[in-house]
């Protein structure tokens, strides 16, 4: 579920029946991860990278993420973070790592409950549904890095 449709959730179902939305799917943003391997080239990058290689590292043990990424074969070991909303940021940015490709959808409320459905008769979406991971990793820490410079 994302946090931000549904904490007002009729908002949002109005706002996707009017505006042009590109739609950043969870499972795929997901698949983006910030790891504690991360964390020494964040930290020594300069004064921001210290301070959210501690944030994060902070958030990773309040959040439990080292334990659920040993819970699930599909994350890794020393999983800090999922990067939610840079991987959004690129996106509407145009980064060129991700597969973004038009789409019919529709919104469903239920049980003040919003969700996406693909549609054949749904509005035309644009919908993340590929990510170079390791590109924008890459990315992300250079980004980081450059807004130091």
């Amino acid at each position: 579920m994302d946090w931000n449709t549904q904490c007002d959730p009729r908002a949002a179902e109005l706002m996707a029946g009017h505006a042009r939305l590109t739609l950043v799917p969870l499972p795929v943003a997901a698949r983006s991860h910030l790891r504690a391997a991360h964390l020494p080239r964040l930290a020594a990058s300069g004064p921001l990278g210290e301070l959210l290689a501690r944030q994060c590292e902070a958030y990773a043990v309040d959040a439990g993420m080292t334990e659920l990424g040993r819970a699930h074969a599909g994350l890794p070991d020393d999983l800090v973070n999922f990067h939610w909303d840079p991987v959004a940021c690129a996106v509407a940015l145009g980064w060129s790592g991700a597969v973004v490709q038009e789409q019919r959808v529709r919104t469903v409320l239920e049980a003040e409950q919003l969700r996406f459905e693909d549609d054949a008769g749904g509005r035309r979406t644009h919908v993340l549904t590929d990510l170079d991971v390791q590109a924008f990793d890459d990315t992300w820490i250079e980004a980081v890095e450059r807004a130091q410079r």
